[in-house]
This record gives C-alpha cells, sequence and structure tokens, in this order.
C-alpha cells in the first residue's frame, strides 16, 4: 500500500534529482586529524608493541579493543608538550596533507576497498561528475593520489601499485 500518488513520487523524484545544494561530499576522505590519531601514526610501532601481550592478535574482533586500551594508555602518559605539538602537526595534516608514509597506510586501509564499492552505474551522469570530482579533490589532499581512469599509489614498502 502506498500513500504518495504515483505522480507525486515523480514530482519528489525530479525535485530529488534537480535540487542545487550546496557542494556535498559524497566520499569521506577528507578528515580532521586529531592529535591523538597523529599519535598513533607517529608511534603505530610502539602502540602495536604494547598490543603484543593481549590474548588477541590482529584480525580478531576484539582486538581494536586491545588496540584503541593501548594507545589510550600511551595517550594519557605523554606531557603536555608533547600533546601540543601533536596537536600543532594535526593542524598541519588537516590543512595540508599527511606524510607520504601516512598516506600509503591510508591507500592501502580505505581507498581501494571503497574504489571497488563506488556503484557508479546507478547513477545519473551529472550526478557521476560531482561525484568524481568531489573524490578526486579528496583523495587528493588526504592520500596524494591523481585520479585519472587509472589510479596508482605507493605501498608501505614503496612499492607502486595500479587499479583500474
Amino acid at each position: 500500500m502506498c500513500l504518495i500518488s504515483p505522480s507525486m513520487q515523480k514530482i519528489r523524484k525530479w525535485f530529488y534529482n534537480n535540487n542545487k545544494t550546496g557542494q556535498t561530499e559524497y566520499f569521506k576522505f577528507l578528515r580532521k586529524w586529531s592529535a591523538r590519531s597523529v599519535y598513533y601514526h607517529q608511534n603505530r610501532a610502539r602502540v602495536l608493541k604494547g598490543t603484543e601481550s593481549s590474548r588477541y592478535s590482529s584480525g580478531q574482533p576484539g582486538y581494536t579493543g586491545t588496540l584503541q586500551l593501548e594507545l589510550s594508555r600511551l595517550w594519557k602518559k605523554a606531557s603536555e608538550n608533547e600533546k601540543k605539538k601533536y596537536q600543532a602537526l594535526a593542524d598541519s595534516w588537516s590543512t595540508n596533507q599527511p606524510p607520504e608514509n601516512v598516506q600509503a597506510r591510508l591507500v592501502a586501509s580505505k581507498v581501494i576497498r571503497v574504489l571497488f564499492t563506488i556503484p557508479i552505474y546507478r547513477m545519473a551522469s551529472s550526478m557521476h561528475k560531482r561525484m568524481t570530482r568531489d573524490f578526486q579533490r579528496q583523495i587528493f589532499k588526504n592520500c596524494g593520489i591523481q585520479t585519472l581512469i587509472l589510479t596508482a599509489y605507493k605501498d608501505e614498502d614503496g612499492s607502486v601499485r595500479a587499479v583500474m
């Protein structure tokens, strides 16, 4: 049982498709870095070493909680000067770009997964252009990737990878 008539549905759909709104971010690659997340990326080896004594290993469901607990423990031990330094780095990373090793980690963990889940075949062409432009802008700012038809990125170990 449909409460809205078919003609009203068509009108709503037209307004939905032709609504001129502000710039919409279709992808969430841009991020505002926090001092704590910068601390994690700068001291990743130390944080991971602290999780080795837990009963969870990488890939298990409880591992993320263990990782967060260890990060919180180390973050609380950090001095106020260190926290200010990491906050300044976070502001810099948010306005500019994170360093290449962090970009490579982001590419390996998030970008490739999203590239293969974009349902482009179901979108109107105008929406496709906006999404593509938004995607290219965000992925360049946060990960340093320039996209054309082929996307190339550096792995953590420095090897170049390509995805079509």
